[in-house]
C-alpha cells in the first residue's frame, strides 16, 4: 500500500490538493486501509459511517468495527421502520462491538404539523421522502 505520508501535504494545502494526494496514496489500498487513513486523517469527531444496517451493509461495518469500533455510525429511523429491522440493527451492533450508534429521526414537531395522520405517503413519495429522509 502506498502510505498517506508518502503523499503528505500541510493541512492548509487546498482541498483538491489534499484530495489528490489521498487519491494517489489510496488507489490500492484495502477498505480497512482507507477506513483508517480517514480516521487518522480527519479524526473521529469530523468521521462517520452512514448506514442502512441492510444485509449488504454488514460487510462495510465489519470493516469499520475492526478498525475502530467507536467511529461514530449514523442510522437513518424514517419511523417506518419494521420492528424486525431495529432488531437487526441492535443485533449487528452488539455483534460488532459498535459503541456510537447514532438513530436520528424525523422532528415529531414536523411531522406533527406536515403529517399528523401519516397518510402523506398517498400524495406520492416526493413529501414523506423529504421529511422522514432528507431533513434528517
Amino acid at each position: 500500500m502506498n502510505t498517506t505520508a508518502q503523499h503528505a501535504l500541510p493541512p492548509d494545502a487546498p482541498i483538491v490538493s489534499q484530495a489528490h494526494s489521498l487519491e494517489l496514496a489510496l488507489r490500492d489500498a484495502t477498505p480497512a486501509e482507507v477506513i483508517a487513513t480517514a480516521l487518522k486523517t480527519v479524526g473521529s469527531e469530523h468521521l462517520a459511517l452512514v448506514s442502512s444496517f441492510g444485509t449488504e451493509s454488514a460487510a462495510l461495518l465489519k470493516v469499520m468495527a475492526d478498525v475502530d469500533p467507536g467511529i461514530p455510525v449514523v442510522f437513518l429511523d424514517t419511523g417506518w421502520l419494521f420492528d424486525e429491522t431495529l432488531a437487526y440493527r441492535d443485533a449487528l451492533t452488539a455483534t460488532l462491538g459498535l459503541t456510537d450508534v447514532r438513530s436520528i429521526k424525523p422532528l415529531e414537531e414536523t411531522l406533527s404539523r406536515v403529517d399528523p395522520e401519516r397518510e402523506l405517503w398517498v400524495s406520492g413519495p416526493d413529501s414523506p421522502c423529504r421529511i422522514r429522509q432528507v431533513e434528517p
